[in-house]
């Protein structure tokens, strides 16, 4: 029985966080695993204290975005994905907040602003948001 486990095949948020550490998954990866957005995300985006880098493998492109460690530190998670696996992942007020903090040209200056940035921009689910 504990053997069947290991042959089973690792989940990819898994494989993220072993691919370039240390890393978390974050940004629409989190946002579509937490069902604040709507799409379907098919890279695993992570972020990373290292450089930014892109990973084109067998089971995906990894994505990895540099935030600085005042930002990088706080609100990480491990996440129960499949019998036996975990990840580290950001929880969903950290997701929002990384997308928001590593978007280029995202300005928030009013509560509207960030309302439009959020429901229009990234169609986040509103009853998810509150």
């Amino acid at each position: 029985m504990y053997f069947s486990s290991l042959t089973k095949e690792p989940e990819r948020f898994l494989m993220a966080n072993h691919i370039l550490g240390p890393s978390y998954v974050s940004f629409e990866s989190a946002l579509s695993f937490y069902g604040f957005i709507p799409e379907q995300v098919y890279e695993v985006s992570s972020a990373t204290t290292k450089a930014a880098r892109c990973f084109d493998t067998s089971l995906g492109r990894f994505t990895f975005i540099h935030l600085s460690l005042p930002y990088y530190s706080l609100g990480i998670k491990s996440v129960v994905l499949g019998d036996r696996q975990f990840a580290l992942m950001a929880t969903p007020e950290k997701a929002v907040c990384d997308k928001i903090v590593a978007t280029p040209g995202v300005i928030l200056r009013s509560e509207i602003s960030a309302a439009g940035y959020l429901l229009e921009d990234l169609r986040m689910d509103e009853s998810q948001l509150k």
